[in-house]
């Protein structure tokens, strides 16, 4: 029997051409690589975003899905995205490598220190790290663990917004979370996409203001 990954994207406006070819793109080229392996998609628009992701887990569900890859869609994907996060499926949450597409185009994950989750930086090709958080926008998610939590998944309260208390749910009943940083994930802010193997070019470009440093960043 196969494994049923279902493909979960939520956007709050049109998709990017960019993007949109990026994914169909990869999800072709997942369908060859892994015969073992069968699709599902949910899509959810114009909701805010713990109601989305909420939708979309409960269509997944419905749908007898084992995993869940969430995508944003204003995110360039690496090419052997799933295969390599693949790799770490016993996880509960897998994330590639993303910047945040704001200055200063910090790292997407975090770690607990002192009770309190900070932002950590990372660099691509570095392994796979063991966090205490991370982005949701090019994540594996393992739906059999997800279902051991208790539902709704996802919940904004005083303890912070709905996928960070996702995260935290997880560890508390000791389940891993990991950034694996071959997996670098273009995040889009027209013309340019940030890339992480290209973040510090970008951030010395808006110090300096040399477009130069840009060079790399512009598709």
């Amino acid at each position: 029997m196969k494994i049923k990954i279902g493909i979960g994207l939520h956007t709050t406006e049109n998709v990017p051409a960019l993007t949109y070819f990026s994914h169909l793109t990869e999800l072709l080229s997942w369908s060859r690589s892994m015969p073992d392996v069968s699709f599902g998609f949910a899509g959810v628009s114009n909701l805010k975003v713990a109601l989305a992701r909420e939708r979309i887990v409960t269509v997944l569900n419905e749908n007898e899905c084992d995993y869940w890859l969430s995508l944003d869609s204003d995110h360039i994907l690496h090419p052997n995205l799933l295969p390599l996060l693949w790799e770490s499926r016993d996880a509960a949450m897998v994330s590639g490598l993303i910047h945040r597409r704001i200055w200063p185009h910090s790292t997407v994950a975090f770690k607990n220190y002192d009770g309190k989750l900070q932002e950590i930086h990372l660099r691509p090709n570095t392994g796979v790290h063991e966090v205490d958080a991370c982005a949701f926008g090019c994540t594996l998610v393992n739906l059999k663990l997800l279902r051991e939590l208790q539902a709704p998944y996802f919940r904004d309260n005083e303890r912070g917004r709905s996928d960070l208390n996702l995260c935290r749910a997880f560890r508390e009943a000791g389940h891993s979370l990991r950034v694996d940083t071959r997996v670098t994930v273009g995040h889009l802010l027209p013309p340019a996409v940030i890339w992480p193997e290209a973040v510090d070019d970008y951030r010395a470009a808006k110090l300096t203001g040399d477009p130069a440093h840009l060079e790399s960043e512009i598709s």
